[in-house]
Order: structure tokens, then C-alpha cells, then sequence
């Protein structure tokens, strides 16, 4: 399971909304996840591979993130433009509502 020990943050004034809402961010705090990228959905019994970026995401998802904050941790932690760690939030996204995960 994800580290929930963080999750329970409010946002400052001056903060920006979380990149998705509490109760999707909360079902993503169910899923199973290992560092080799495997994924297990308890809810479904589904399945799937996750890359290291990918995991790094879902985390961030799930302790309720903005979007920017979600982007400015991709480009620290994988050294990666932000035009790049942009598109790639976005395209997981698109991945995780195909899944209906969020």
C-alpha cells in the first residue's frame, strides 16, 4: 500500500487545488504498489505495470498534489524539462481514467 502517513495535508491559502479530488485520491491510496512496478488494484483483483516515474506519480496523486507540484517533483526527482514531465502527467492521467482509478 502507499505511505499514507503524509496524506492528510491541507492546502495553504496560496496553494493550488490537488491535481484530482479527495475521494480518487483516496482510492488510489488502495492500490498495492511495489518498486519493480507492479500494481495491484484490491478493489477490481486487475493488474498492471508501472514504471518508476509512474509510481513516483501515483504517489504524488495520492497525497493530493496540484498539478504544478506534481510537475515540479517530476523534473527534480528525474531531472526532466518541465514541457516533458508535463506531457507525461498528462498522458498517465489519460492512463489512470481509462483504468477508472480517477
Amino acid at each position: 500500500m502507499l505511505d499514507t502517513s503524509s496524506q492528510e495535508k491541507t492546502p495553504a491559502a496560496g496553494d493550488a487545488a490537488p491535481l484530482i479530488g479527495a475521494e480518487s485520491a483516496a482510492r488510489l491510496r488502495q492500490l498495492a504498489l511495489n518498486r519493480d512496478g507492479f500494481a495491484f488494484d484490491p478493489l477490481t483483483g486487475a493488474s498492471f505495470a508501472v514504471n518508476e516515474s509512474g509510481i513516483f506519480i501515483l504517489e504524488r496523486l495520492a497525497a493530493g498534489d496540484s498539478r504544478e507540484a506534481v510537475v515540479a517533483a517530476l523534473t527534480a526527482e528525474f531531472a526532466v524539462e518541465r514541457e516533458s514531465a508535463a506531457r507525461d502527467l498528462e498522458d498517465f492521467l489519460q492512463g489512470l481514467r481509462a483504468q477508472r482509478l480517477v
